[in-house]
């Protein structure tokens, strides 16, 4: 009996302990990829290019099935450049867009996982930060710019 009660009490706190950690929020990456790479300029771009026909070529040579970069130029953002990024499932990848004033918007591309499934179309918001986000074509992706700035409306894929 001591044995059966020791076995259940180990299987019931194994599952509470599970319960309790906090849910991973929706492209928390995408949204710490900007903080590096477009706020705080901490590494270089591993890709630059004007334009969103190069800059569609150097992401489909490692996303090959994705869906095209975002068309926010009638918002008046380009794409400037790209950094490839890594995570647990494989490569992911953020592109730069800036507009004239020099703002910037991301767009993160990342291949699903056991704490990243598929997402539904939502949006949310942390620390000055804001992300629409979405799935399809076997990745997540997300848009990312701070908050309080111009962006372009929810995106259709």
């Amino acid at each position: 009996m001591l044995l059966i009660a020791v076995s259940l009490g180990g299987v019931g706190g194994w599952h509470a302990r599970e319960a309790t950690q906090p849910a991973l929020l929706p492209m928390a990456d995408a949204m710490q990829a900007f903080r590096l790479f477009a706020q705080d300029g901490v590494m270089p771009a591993d890709y630059k290019g004007q334009g969103s026909g190069t800059m569609q070529a150097w992401l489909d040579r490692y996303f090959s099935q994705a869906h095209r970069l975002p068309d926010l130029s009638a918002a008046g953002f380009t794409p400037v450049s790209g950094r490839l990024l890594t995570t647990e499932q494989g490569a992911a990848a953020m592109v730069l867009y800036e507009d004239p004033q020099g703002r910037r918007i991301s767009f993160y591309i990342r291949p699903p996982g056991p704490e990243n499934g598929f997402l539904p179309r939502g949006s949310r918001s942390a620390d000055g930060l804001q992300a629409q986000y979405w799935s399809g074509a076997g990745y997540n992706y997300a848009v990312v710019s701070p908050v309080g700035q111009p962006t372009p409306p929810m995106l259709s894929f």
